[in-house]
């Protein structure tokens, strides 16, 4: 089935434009020890939606933000809100991410405990009004081990069985952040790939404002797929001329596309 969309969006469009393009920018508030300038007009003036990147749960305290993740949004959130809102972009603020496993727990809990949600519902709500952020945005990806044990890998499910316990928690998670805040913006970022995309709940859909989809799982060096740009929208010609620019050294322990 991935390789289905894969076809359909790099072959062809099948259907017109409804409204105007979202153009997203994601927003890394890790860039703030480096000196980045946060508050520099240039960066909103050209996206239509910012999104901070990322407020993350903590694994050991249900339904709290991680506190150093949450630190580093507010070292750069008024920044953004304030720069990006004179600039007429929107701003969200991103949960989750690659590494947010408390957010992943909070998720599976969720599912047959809808209950467990409460806190984290309050929080997210709390601190979008707080900050005068125009809504949430649920980035919920981190379904490989952090060890790195494939064996522990949550990708690959059939979707005969239906959505990841974690996927459903997440329906139910957007659905309350609807209800608590009608008027926010609501999004959700997975993955484009049936290996990872049959972890979501298709309901979700019901409650969010848009889905984003992160195509970049087509291809790259972590697997043998087509190269090329990430989010191209039209079919690759001759695509063996990219693998020195997409099959580089990152997980190529033996480097062995370097030079080609």
């Amino acid at each position: 089935e991935g390789w289905a969309l894969y076809y359909e969006l790099y072959d062809q469009t099948t259907s017109g434009k409804t409204e105007q393009a979202k153009i997203i920018g994601y927003i890394p508030m890790w860039r703030k020890p480096e000196g980045f300038n946060y508050a520099n007009d240039e960066i909103y003036r050209n996206i239509t939606h910012g999104n901070i990147a990322f407020l993350m749960f903590d694994e050991s305290n249900l339904g709290e933000f991680e506190p150093q993740a949450l630190a580093a949004v507010m070292a750069i959130i008024s920044d953004v809100v304030n720069t990006g809102h004179r600039n007429g972009a929107r701003i969200l603020i991103s949960i989750g991410g690659a590494v947010d496993y408390g957010f992943l727990s909070l998720m599976t809990q969720a599912a047959n405990n809808p209950s467990v949600l409460d806190k984290a519902v309050q929080n997210v709500v709390n601190f979008v009004r707080s900050h005068s952020l125009d809504g949430v945005d649920l980035d919920l990806e981190c379904w490989w081990d952090r060890n790195g044990v494939a064996a522990n890998d949550q990708g690959g499910r059939p979707k005969t069985d239906g959505p990841h316990p974690a996927g459903l928690g997440l329906t139910e998670f957007a659905k309350q952040l609807k209800q608590a805040m009608p008027s926010q913006l609501i999004s959700a970022t997975v993955f484009a790939t049936s290996w990872y995309g049959n972890n979501y709940d298709p309901k979700m859909v019901e409650f969010l404002d848009w889905v984003a989809i992160m195509t970049y799982d087509f291809t790259g060096s972590w697997n043998g797929t087509p190269v090329g740009p990430h989010t191209a929208l039209q079919k690759i010609r001759n695509q063996e001329s990219y693998i020195g620019e997409q099959q580089g050294e990152w997980l190529d322990p033996k480097n062995e596309h370097k030079g080609i």
